[in-house]
């Protein structure tokens, strides 16, 4: 599941996000971000370097048992502009975050795991 996470960008077919709500609400935000802590198999956590937005966040994935897992985020976003602290104010911008993780959730259902990808270490600074 972390591999699958970690192509979230280039996973339209589960994630609306960041890109979609700021469109929702006329704003387009772009960013960059990097991992700064990976752990085989169980957590990944990233924050922006650059561009329009700052957010920080973690990804946790604890095996409950072969065919269960429990998907932990938490997200750190600091709105920025007036269309996005309303957003954030209402409640908009969790929603969205909720629904892409249900999104994630019916993905790997559907395809029975995760595809594959490097499973190195990435340590905090």
């Amino acid at each position: 599941m972390l591999a699958l996470w970690k192509r979230r960008p280039a996973s339209p077919e589960w994630i609306s996000g960041d890109i979609a709500a700021a469109n929702a609400l006329l704003v387009r935000r772009e960013f960059d971000t990097e991992i700064v802590d990976q752990l085989l198999e169980e957590r990944i956590a990233w924050r922006t370097v650059s561009g329009d937005t700052k957010q920080m966040g973690m990804v946790h994935f604890q095996r409950l048992d072969d065919a269960h897992t429990r998907v932990e985020l938490v997200m750190d976003v600091e709105p920025t502009g007036a269309a996005e602290k309303a957003a954030s104010a209402v409640g908009m911008i969790d929603r969205r975050v909720n629904g892409d993780i249900r999104r994630f959730k019916e993905l790997i259902e559907q395809r029975g795991g995760e595809s594959g990808s490097w499973r190195g270490r990435v340590s905090p600074d």
